[in-house]
């Protein structure tokens, strides 16, 4: 669990289980230590700006964003 929000981690990869994904999940993720980091597209609910804030995180954090 992080921030609340189930997540399953292995090998360096992180898959964020979270359908409500915030400004504050995506920064406890930042933190976690994952190379590849990836988010559930419905956890962002069409919320443009907010996948796009992250997606400029992680790649400032030198960590893979994708999401499915």
């Amino acid at each position: 669990m992080v921030a609340g929000e189930a997540v399953v981690e292995s090998g360096g990869v992180a898959v964020v289980l979270s359908r409500a994904i915030s400004t504050d999940l995506t920064e406890a993720m930042l933190g976690q230590g994952a190379h590849t980091v990836v988010f559930l597209e419905d956890g962002f609910g069409g919320r443009d700006a907010e996948k796009a804030n992250a997606h400029f995180a992680f790649k400032q954090a030198n960590i893979t964003m994708k999401t499915f």
